[in-house]
């Protein structure tokens, strides 16, 4: 960048010497933005000074990033400083965060201090949720108690969840009961629901009757939609004629499409007569078309 400087000014003096041509404004412009496509001898006397600046400033730009393209030395005492506030404050707030690309070489004691706070509490964090990443040499006696509580609740939630992690000889004797009833509350949906997770030996005897009596619901149901998973067995004389009676109305409508699986048999005259009514008009429409 220096050397830059110096071509851009050693031009300018041998500009304003000799008469040039009027620049170009492409390339003026990419002068400015320092493409490697500006041709300085193409430049006019006026736009020297206005490109020179054009690249200090970029070069300061650069600095400020962090760029390995920023020449220091062109730097003003002031940009100097800026930048190097800059790049504290930027490496600061990589080793706060814990980057990997943190420098604590460049870190002041109290900075130090900071950062080392910050990743105190970034451990504590991650044990107190249960991480596998905690280090638990690094608690102190207060936060090392907060985590022992927290892994205890933890452990008391997943026990009531029923998970399989659950370590049930830290629970209390109050909170085994509530597990248990727990426990029990999931199993009962269970057999409500029909689920092969269910174990009947844990009801109780109100629950076994309730769980019977939604069975039979269900099977009742299954029965008057039709279903392969009936078990006409189970049906009461009641419910096998309405089931018999949503057999007989299903097999009507079968027929009266003119669908495979219609039983004639099972048809009334009147059925009968509205099952050809429908399968002549249906004949009409085709002959129609």
């Amino acid at each position: 960048m220096t050397l830059i400087l110096l071509v851009l000014a050693g031009w300018a003096s041998a500009i304003s010497q000799v008469r040039q041509p009027a620049t170009s404004e492409p390339n003026l412009n990419n002068c400015l933005k320092g493409r490697l496509s500006c041709d300085l001898g193409q430049l006019a006397a006026s736009d020297i000074p206005k490109v020179a600046e054009a690249a200090k400033k970029q070069n300061f730009e650069k600095c400020m990033r962090g760029s390995i393209a920023c020449d220091q030395t062109s730097l003003t005492a002031q940009e100097a400083k800026t930048v190097k506030t800059a790049r504290h404050d930027h490496n600061l707030d990589k080793c706060l965060s814990g980057t990997a690309t943190c420098d604590p070489t460049q870190l002041s004691a109290a900075d130090a201090a900071a950062v080392q706070a910050a990743a105190r509490r970034r451990n504590f964090d991650r044990c107190l949720k249960g991480s596998a990443f905690c280090d638990p040499i690094k608690l102190n006696d207060l936060e090392a108690k907060a985590v022992s509580q927290s892994a205890y609740r933890r452990n008391v939630e997943k026990c009531l969840m029923g998970s399989s992690v659950c370590d049930p000889t830290r629970l209390s004797a109050s909170e085994a009961k509530a597990v248990q009833i727990a426990h029990a509350q999931r199993n009962l949906a269970s057999c409500l629901r029909g689920s092969s997770t269910c174990d009947p030996l844990l009801l109780t005897p109100a629950q076994t009757t309730a769980m019977r009596d939604d069975f039979k619901r269900r099977n009742v149901a299954n029965c008057q939609s039709g279903l392969t998973t009936c078990d006409p067995l189970l049906l009461t004389e009641v419910e096998a004629t309405a089931v018999h009676a949503a057999f007989r109305r299903r097999n009507f409508d079968t027929c009266k499409k003119g669908m495979a699986g219609c039983d004639p048999s099972l048809l009334t005259g009147p059925e009968l007569a509205a099952v050809v009514s429908a399968f002549q008009f249906r004949s009409g429409k085709r002959t129609q078309q």
